[in-house]
């Protein structure tokens, strides 16, 4: 639903729920806070972490890229021994999944909240109308 328009995807979530389906939808809750707030359980992730993701993914590829670029040719030239071919590709595949994994350490800067509503009662049961720190 990316590129659906603001009020359409509320009314997609409605049209799901309507013929009888539970729906959950999760949204960067700007453009996405109508149809996150109806379907049966919305959530809503914190931006600054979407940016940060969409950056690392930006950065890996970028690398990825790079060194492809220089190790291909070098490799079909035969200027390039194929251990150390392996042994870059290697350092490749790991600079990408440490560079991936700094994320790790983003704070949120507020509390992140959970809300059940009450149409939502019936998933989780002693939940309804429940909100509240989000549990890990």
């Amino acid at each position: 639903m990316e590129k659906q328009a603001t009020e359409d995807k509320a009314s997609i979530v409605n049209e799901l729920k309507a013929s009888g389906l539970r729906v959950a939808m999760a949204g960067d809750g700007i453009n996405d806070a109508p149809g996150v707030a109806a379907a049966d359980v919305g959530i809503a992730i914190d931006i600054d972490i979407c940016r940060r993701t969409y950056a690392k993914i930006r950065q890996n590829l970028f690398w990825a890229f790079a060194c492809n670029l220089v190790g291909i040719p070098l490799a079909a030239m035969g200027l390039l021994n194929p251990v150390i071919a392996g042994a870059a590709m290697t350092f490749s595949s790991v600079s990408v999944v440490t560079n991936a994994l700094m994320l790790r350490r983003w704070k949120a800067s507020s509390k992140l909240t959970a809300v059940w509503p009450t149409s939502a009662a019936r998933c989780w049961p002693g939940q309804r109308g429940r909100t509240g720190p989000a549990k890990a």
